[in-house]
Order: C-alpha cells, then sequence, then structure tokens
C-alpha cells in the first residue's frame, strides 16, 4: 500500500495538532444565521487572523509536508472538516465531510523500452507513461516524425502526413516566435491530445535539453485517467539526439527541420511499458452552503483549493527535509477557508460548494475525480473558483485570472473586480506569461478540460500604486521559494492580500450564485460544453 499504518505516532501528531487547532480559532461553532446579511456585513468575517491561523496550521512540521499517502495528508483532511462543521458548512455524504478516491501508483519503471529501427532507448534515457490497465504494455507500428505536432492558422505538421494508427515522435516545446503569443504557446501542452485525437497509436516527445527522470510515484486515478493527456514516453536529451541522427536529422537543425512542417517516416517501431504498480487512497474534503432558489438550487457554484503538498524529501543546505507548502498550499486552502467563512453567512440561490482537493501535486487527481463525482451533477456545475498559492503581504491592486478567456467568467470577473477598486488584467506578463502553463498546473484545468468555467485568481503585480513591487516579490518568491523546503510559515506576514483575494473571490461566487444565466464556454482548446466527448488515448 502507499501509506503507512503508524498509529503511535499519528496519535501524538493528532493531538498536538488539536491543540493548534484551539489556540487559532477555539472551541466555538458557527449556526447560519436565519437573515442573511448583505455581502459587506459577511465579508467582516474574512480577516487577516482568519487566513493567519489556517496557514500556520495547514504549514506546520507535524503535517510532514501534506504528501499524498501520508498522515500529515489525513490531519490536514480532518483540520478543514473540523472548520467545515465548525461553520456550519453542509456534509454531503451523510454525516461526513469527505469523499475518498482510489488511486493507481506507478513507484517504479521495471523494464520500460522504446526500439525504432536498430536503436534501443530503456528507462535509464526516458520516461514511460505507465500502462495503468495493464491493456497495451506493447505498442507496435510504424513511426513517423512530426516536427513540433502542432496545427494553428496555416500551420499544419499533419498535412503531408496521416498518423492514424501509427506512432508519432515529436519534439517537446514550440518554435521560438510562437512563445509570445498568447494561444500559440498553449499548444506544447495539448500536442499530445491533438495527435491521439487524430488516431495516433502512440505519442513520443523528444526533449532536446533539460533532464528527464524515470517515473517513481506517478499517479492516476484507478480507472487511469488523469485531466491532462500524457504523452505515451518522453525521452531525454542524448537519446532523443541519437534517434534524430539515425532519421538524419542533425540535431543541431532539428527546430529548423521541424519548423517546416516535412514529416519523416522512421519504419517499424515497438514500444514497450512495465512498471511497479500499487493501489493508494486520498480524499477530498467538500462543504455545501445549500442554494435558496428551487430552481436554482441543484446548479452549484464550486470553490477549490488543493489541501496536498510534497511530503518530505532530502535535506536542503540547512537540514530542513519538510516541504512545507506554506503558499503552496496551505495559502490557497486559507483563502478558501476564509471564503467560506463568508459565505455560510449569506444565501445564495444556487448552491455554493468548497472542495478541498487531494492529489493535486501528483496530476490534479483530486479535482479530476470531483468533476466526476461532484455534489449534484457535473452538467449542472456552473463555474469553477480556484485559489492556489499568491502573496501574504500588503493587498495587490489587480488580478489575474488564468482560464477567464475561455468562457464568461472573464467579463463578469471584470465588473466585480472594479466594484471592488481592483483591476483585473489581461496583460499576461513575466513570470505569468502564457508559455509558463500555469492555466494547465492547477485545479481549474480539470473543470476546464471537462468544458466547466473555470478560473485561477491569482494576485497582481500593483501594489499601493506600485506596477513593479508585486512581480518583483513574485519573482523572488518562484526562484527562490516555491516547492523548496524554505516554504514556511513567518508570523510577520500580515496577510492583508489574502483578505482581498478572498473577499473578490466570494463577491464573484455571489454574482454566479444568484444571477438569471450561467456563464458559457468562449472556445480555446477545451470542450464547450460537459457533454463533449473526452480524448481516448493508450
Amino acid at each position: 500500500m502507499l501509506r503507512t499504518d503508524r498509529p503511535l505516532a499519528f496519535s501524538r501528531m493528532l493531538l498536538a495538532a488539536s491543540a493548534l487547532v484551539l489556540a487559532a480559532f477555539g472551541p466555538g461553532t458557527h449556526a447560519r444565521q436565519s437573515a442573511a446579511p448583505t455581502i459587506d456585513h459577511a465579508l467582516e468575517a474574512i480577516t487577516p487572523a482568519v487566513v493567519k491561523g489556517h496557514v500556520q496550521f495547514l504549514s506546520h512540521d507535524l503535517l510532514e509536508g501534506r504528501d499524498t499517502g501520508h498522515v500529515g495528508y489525513e490531519i490536514a483532511r480532518e483540520y478543514v472538516a473540523s472548520q467545515y462543521q465548525r461553520m456550519g458548512l453542509e456534509a454531503p455524504y451523510g454525516f461526513s465531510y469527505v469523499q475518498p478516491f482510489d488511486l493507481l501508483v506507478a513507484t517504479a519503471d521495471t523494464g520500460s523500452r522504446l526500439q525504432v529501427g536498430e536503436a534501443v532507448v530503456t528507462a535509464s534515457e526516458a520516461a514511460f507513461a505507465p500502462d495503468w490497465l495493464g491493456e497495451q504494455p506493447l505498442l507496435e507500428g510504424q513511426g513517423v516524425y512530426a516536427g513540433y505536432g502542432l496545427v494553428a492558422g496555416d500551420h499544419d505538421d499533419y498535412r503531408a502526413v496521416t498518423i492514424a494508427d501509427r506512432v508519432v515522435f515529436l519534439l517537446s516545446g514550440l518554435p521560438a516566435d510562437w512563445l509570445a503569443d498568447p494561444e500559440r504557446s498553449l499548444l506544447a501542452r495539448t500536442k499530445a491530445a491533438l495527435a491521439f485525437s487524430r488516431g495516433a497509436k502512440a505519442v513520443v516527445i523528444l526533449q532536446l535539453d533539460g533532464t528527464v527522470r524515470p517515473v517513481t510515484r506517478t499517479m492516476a486515478l484507478a480507472d487511469g485517467s488523469a485531466p491532462a493527456v500524457r504523452p505515451t514516453a518522453t525521452i531525454g536529451p542524448a537519446a532523443s539526439r541519437r534517434l534524430l541522427a539515425a532519421w538524419g536529422v542533425d540535431p543541431a537543425q532539428a527546430l529548423d527541420v521541424a519548423a517546416s512542417g516535412k514529416p519523416r517516416e522512421v519504419g517499424s517501431v515497438s514500444l514497450r511499458r512495465a512498471h511497479a504498480i500499487e493501489k493508494g487512497m486520498s480524499w477530498n474534503v467538500v462543504g455545501v452552503v445549500p442554494g435558496t432558489d428551487p430552481a436554482l438550487r441543484d446548479q452549484t457554484v464550486v470553490f477549490t483549493a488543493h489541501l496536498d503538498h510534497v511530503g518530505v524529501g532530502e535535506p536542503d543546505e540547512t537540514g530542513d527535509r519538510i516541504y512545507n507548502g506554506t503558499h503552496d498550499n496551505a495559502l490557497g486552502t486559507g483563502k478558501m477557508l476564509a471564503a467560506a467563512e463568508a459565505m455560510i453567512r449569506l444565501k445564495p440561490r444556487r448552491t455554493v460548494v468548497f472542495v478541498a482537493v487531494g492529489a493535486e501535486e501528483r496530476g490534479l487527481l483530486g479535482s479530476w475525480y470531483y468533476v466526476h463525482h461532484p455534489v449534484g451533477s457535473t452538467r449542472d456545475i456552473v463555474a469553477n473558483i480556484n485559489h492556489d498559492g499568491g502573496l501574504e503581504g500588503p493587498p495587490p491592486d489587480d488580478v489575474f485570472a488564468f482560464g477567464a478567456e475561455y468562457s464568461d467568467l472573464g467579463p463578469v470577473l471584470g465588473e466585480v473586480a472594479e466594484a471592488a477598486g481592483m483591476r483585473l488584467r489581461t496583460d499576461f506578463q513575466s513570470p505569468f506569461t502564457a508559455a509558463q502553463a500555469l492555466l494547465f498546473r492547477s485545479d481549474q484545468y480539470s473543470f476546464l478540460a471537462r468544458g466547466i468555467p473555470g478560473i485561477y485568481l491569482m494576485d497582481g503585480f500593483t501594489i499601493a500604486g506600485d506596477p513593479e513591487r508585486g512581480r518583483a516579490q513574485w519573482d523572488h518568491y518562484l526562484t527562490h521559494v516555491n516547492h523548496q523546503q524554505r516554504d514556511n510559515f513567518d508570523p510577520s506576514w500580515t496577510f492583508e492580500a489574502p483578505v482581498r483575494m478572498a473577499a473578490l473571490s466570494v463577491r464573484l461566487a455571489w454574482r454566479l450564485a444568484n444571477a438569471d444565466s450561467r456563464p458559457k464556454m468562449r472556445g480555446g482548446p477545451f470542450p464547450q460544453s460537459p457533454d463533449a466527448p473526452l480524448v481516448v488515448r493508450p
């Protein structure tokens, strides 16, 4: 099994955790008021102290980084459930707020192998996607090298070749002149899905720089699914260059050849996948503010924030082994819980659901499970508002919203932000350019991938009128703190920014929950409704 039972250690940790909970919030409960206040009055419940208390607890060393399958995550799960209960949110599963979901965990590659003609690549030079259900361990067929594998406007790397039932080899990344284009830069993340949608038997990505690590603790849901369409294999730089050379493509000129859009036949291909796969489990934590309008209450507005982080690793230069994930995502969970604190005081027409999702760091798996097993039905999810990370100091004057341009949520959020004295930014700049692909890396993607409007709210760059102050803070965080052991709680933080962002999300949810109509999708690389078919791939 993925997790290890440690009852004595768990008991000690839970006792200590209980003490921290009582210190942060006390034993009192909040009952939903019979007469709902105005939204401005409800937002008074969102304070720096409320957010700080949640973040301080969830990022404590006792939780050991909240990794999927480990006891620290289970403590975090129980903490969030107890906060829902204290606030008065309804439990959707009888008397429980906990939604379990089963996982498959690939713990090691046990002999995956790619052969193209006489060239052989093993797991020491590549990452092979597991054959989760054991249905297609061996994939064989004719191979074709199709450059970048991109289709946009007049550019079509498949114009001169049919890829149905073939093994397709693609370069990672994009042509350099595509990176600055917000729409085209997203295609680097969707090329595997595009190839599979055109009937490819397997998709192999050739990576010319960086490192490729063999599969260890890669996860999927019990049915083998995940929101992102993964390539069948990703080949490291040395092996990729050998393959290109064998096909008569000068590795130094590989990008230029790909840009020309001329595919190349590469002969017969054999791809075998072999992994040690175990069963695991994680949980979402779900609380409900029921809607009041009989005609609309079956529809839901869904808040998400991922509760997990990456656990314990090798010690850093200070000897610290724990990845506490204070920003990622104790802070986002704290904002979501603060939003719930306000929303429970209101009486929305539609139902509002709060989901602390599991296994985000393992591939957005908790949100993907929830999208298919929601409160109500998938078709009745109106929108998703996602909190993940953020700044912890002075409040921002503006806000980014990843995914807003792909549905009616963009214009609605723009109006809500303006009314709250903020500005919705659509000029994504470093470190938030489209090439960073943040759109695909948090839980709103699971909703967008099912044709449901979703946004990822992120603090903007302007603080106290200074348009560069926030950018400097983001650059520092992403370079020196994100996914490192030094992402630790600091009691001197003011938590003004999380208060503003949580309040903005409540204002947006209130607007969506009470509108006569629901937002619709607006094109882009996503299905346009939950009824659209999913891409099926090996």
